[in-house]
């Protein structure tokens, strides 16, 4: 991804095919048991895994879409990103 077009970030919503679940669980549990990492693990281990094999992305930026992490942000997605997503087709 050419970092200087993106604005966003990961959303949580990703497709992994079944021939990487072996490493992903590897450098979860090492994330979890070696490093200690437990508010971290699946960003770090997904960024372990992203060295090791092919990603790719898709471009969702026409899609209508919202993080909730605060009171601010649940107002934002009711407010304005609900009915952009009601009038997405």
């Amino acid at each position: 991804m050419d970092q200087g077009k993106c604005y966003g970030e990961f959303i949580g919503i990703g497709k992994f095919d079944k021939s990487i679940n072996k490493q992903f669980i590897a450098h979860l549990d090492e994330t979890v048991n070696e490093k200690m990492l437990v508010n971290e693990y699946f960003e770090y281990a997904l960024d372990m895994l992203v060295k090791e094999e092919p990603f790719h992305y898709v471009d969702i930026s026409d899609i209508p879409c919202i993080e909730i992490d605060f009171p601010e942000d649940l107002k934002h997605a009711e407010e304005v990103v609900y009915p952009e997503i009601r009038e997405y087709s």
